[in-house]
């Protein structure tokens, strides 16, 4: 397998920088080396040192909680649109008053979600750690 990097030859390109107790969200966030830091903690561990894995865990967990919302706006928001589009699309026997004023609420809701979309798209750069029937890590 020597196609597959090691870890240092990441850090040592800037891809992944190495976690350090304290560091928060950003591009190049060691989400693996944050939990394998987290595994080793113990009574020995100093105070300063799990105070900084406490102070990223935090931050992390807000930026998840962030993204989940901007994904739970725009899918309840599809639930409206979703049946009023279909009567647009579908409903040939709709007056052009009704279909007029339908149009309008979908354009206003599709445009909520666009801008809710590029709020989130802000946090594609950040990682999302899935579990298979865990939900999130």
């Amino acid at each position: 397998m020597k196609h597959i990097k090691s870890q240092e030859s990441f850090i040592n390109e800037g891809i992944h920088e190495k976690y350090t107790p304290g560091d928060k969200m950003s591009k190049k966030f060691d989400y693996k080396g944050m939990m394998k830091f987290a595994m080793k903690v113990n009574s020995n561990t100093p105070l300063e040192m799990l105070q900084g894995l406490e102070d990223s865990l935090e931050d992390v967990g807000l930026r998840m909680k962030e993204r989940e919302a901007h994904v739970e706006a725009i899918t309840f928001m599809l639930f409206d649109a979703l049946p009023k589009m279909e009567k647009i699309q579908n409903d040939s026997k709709l007056d052009p008053e009704t279909k007029e004023k339908l149009t309008a609420q979908v354009d206003d809701i599709l445009k909520k979600i666009n801008t809710r979309a590029k709020v989130g798209f802000s946090y594609s750069d950040r990682p999302m750690i899935y579990t298979t029937g865990q939900g999130y890590l």
